[in-house]
Formats: structure tokens, C-alpha cells, sequence
């Protein structure tokens, strides 16, 4: 039988408290498409996001600050 993998998920205010911003941040980032913030999973109104999305995003903003600039 065949069982798909369910992603680690962390909630939104998590991800802000990690972070070190506000969840409003969080909501900023979303909407601004430059920044490329991961895509979130709603699931009964609230926003979850998988944590390894969280943590490449972390890694490719580090990495394109060390080059210069954000892309």
C-alpha cells in the first residue's frame, strides 16, 4: 500500500518567532514576490509552511546576501 510522505509542517507564528519578525512580516513577505517566500498550506484558516521550504529559503537569502545583494 502505498503511503505518500507528509511534509513537517510549522505554523506561521512559529516560522515568524524563528525568523525574529512579526507574523505581519510573514504576510509582507508573502505578497511580495521578489523575495520568493515559500508558498503556504492552509488547513482550517490557518497558514502552515513546510519547514524544509522554510529552511532553503533561509539557505538561498543567506547565500545571495554573501554575494552582494538579494535576489
Amino acid at each position: 500500500m502505498y503511503s505518500p510522505a507528509i511534509p513537517e509542517l510549522t505554523p506561521k507564528p512559529r516560522v515568524a518567532e524563528r525568523l525574529g519578525v512579526s507574523s505581519r512580516a510573514i504576510l509582507n513577505w508573502m505578497s511580495d514576490p521578489k523575495l520568493n517566500f515559500p508558498e503556504p498550506i492552509r488547513i482550517n484558516a490557518r497558514v502552515y509552511f513546510r519547514t524544509t521550504d522554510i529552511d532553503q529559503w533561509v539557505v538561498n537569502r543567506a547565500r545571495a546576501s554573501t554575494r552582494g545583494g538579494a535576489k
